[in-house]
């Protein structure tokens, strides 16, 4: 789909071939006239896949996380590069730029977000989705089941405490899915010990919103 654009249809085609281009430079000018000309198709997509491979820098990784949110055609295949991409990012403004890719790519990508996110055995990280994620998934039943499953796999006190953080900062919804997951049987002294601290953490004067 063609928006606004002076250019003519020789200097498209010819543009839309450098997109196929192995010349990083290249593909990233020709990505960048065809996206000021409005232009979305399977090849600026193409182009802004490889760039997230390719990333090899903080600013690289949050330059081409930005082309492929706005890219994005939501499939299963873009939301696991952008996962994959999310393994490599080390602070918050690249996880920030992933993030909001993921959300953009729809089901798929929120998928892998949640799955991410139970997954991780690092703090930083963890808070960082936290930051990132509370305020549109607060009720969000995947946010708190993925709290909850990296308290019960974890070895890690510093992640435990990160997954509880992330509960606290649900409020309402992180207190009842501690509730719920206390309400289990379970003879797992640890995690009953972790759900009561998370439990504990929450205001005694005055009902979470």
């Amino acid at each position: 789909m063609l928006a606004d654009t002076d250019l003519s249809e020789r200097s498209i085609a010819k543009m839309q071939d450098l997109l196929k281009s192995d010349n990083a430079g290249a593909r990233q000018s020709a990505a960048r006239t065809l996206g000021k000309a409005g232009l979305k198709n399977d090849a600026l997509l193409e182009s802004a896949l490889k760039d997230l491979a390719s990333a090899r820098t903080e600013v690289e990784l949050s330059l081409a996380a930005g082309k492929v949110r706005k890219q994005t055609d939501g499939s299963d295949r873009v939301a696991s590069a952008l996962a994959d991409a999310f393994n490599r990012a080390h602070r918050i403004e690249e996880r920030a730029e992933l993030v909001s890719a993921m959300r953009a790519t729809g089901e798929p990508g929120e998928k892998q977000l949640f799955a991410a996110l139970q997954a991780s055995n690092d703090p930083d990280e963890i808070t960082d989705i936290m930051r990132l994620t509370n305020s549109s998934f607060h009720n969000d039943p995947r946010l708190s089941s993925a709290y909850v499953a990296i308290l019960k796999r974890t070895d890690d006190e510093k992640v435990s405490e990160a997954a509880i953080f992330g509960l606290v900062m649900m409020r309402k919804s992180g207190q009842e899915a501690i509730d719920a997951a206390l309400n289990e049987t379970s003879d797992d002294d640890r995690l009953q010990r972790r759900l009561t601290k998370a439990a504990r953490s929450f205001p005694a004067n005055r009902s979470p919103q």
